[in-house]
């Protein structure tokens, strides 16, 4: 499946449901948005007064209450990479709750989060290209998460990996190709994001649909198909 297919299955999945995603994408964007912005906050008074000389124990609490409240939104991660992939597959509305599905997992996807980072951050302090190359080797995480639940986080570091072999630049092709929707989203203030983000995570759904049985023991579905016809 080439990249103008995997779009247009994204924009067929999508019809008659662009309003439950964009409500989603809200909840999910305002939430993160919000504790991103208290974490930013807090770091830039707990700095100032560091410069003055000011060592405050609570900015100090707050801090890091603040930091691990960030750290508690990364199972909703999990869960809006599913809301996707469960409409997709269900043909059915975006479901609200899905995206906090992940919480049921809380330590399991917090621990595979930090680690990722942590692998992600070193090939940034390399050099940009290895760092964005980590990202791509990983962008599929959550539907192989979701797809092998049995996985450990090693073993789900490792699937991922493995899975990406050979398609990182057909990915990056992939999201290149909404820059330039992302950017008139700006000139809307933002609001056309909400609709624009779920176009490209419903597009690698597809993308993630496209390459997954590679690694899985049962057959292509053709094969499948051909195998049923020869019996």
């Amino acid at each position: 499946m080439i990249n103008s297919e995997i779009r247009k299955a994204a924009l067929a999945a999508l019809k008659g449901k662009w309003w439950s995603f964009a409500g989603l994408t809200f909840v999910y964007m305002l939430v993160s948005s919000i504790i991103a912005g208290c974490v930013y906050m807090a770091r830039t008074i707990l700095t100032a007064g560091f410069q003055q000389g000011n060592y405050s124990t609570w900015a100090i609490i707050l801090y890091i209450v603040l930091m691990v409240a960030s750290i508690a939104v990364y199972p909703m991660n999990y869960g809006f990479y599913v809301a996707h992939l469960a409409s997709a597959r269900e043909d059915d509305l975006a479901d609200p709750a899905l995206i906090f599905v992940g919480y049921k997992r809380f330590w399991f996807f917090v621990g595979f989060q930090l680690l990722m980072n942590i692998i992600i951050g070193f090939g940034f302090m390399i050099l940009i290209v290895p760092g964005v190359i980590m990202a791509l080797a990983y962008a599929l995480w959550a539907f192989v998460a979701h797809d092998h639940p049995e996985l450990s986080i090693t073993e789900l570091l490792a699937r991922s990996r493995l899975l990406m072999q050979g398609h990182k630049g057909d990915l990056l092709l992939l999201w290149l190709n909404f820059i330039l929707w992302v950017i008139l989203s700006l000139c809307t203030l933002g609001i056309a994001l909400l609709f624009v983000i779920p176009y490209i995570y419903m597009a690698t759904y597809f993308f993630y649909e496209n390459i997954r049985y590679e690694l899985d023991d049962e057959p292509l579905p053709d094969e499948k198909s051909q195998q049923e016809e020869t019996f």
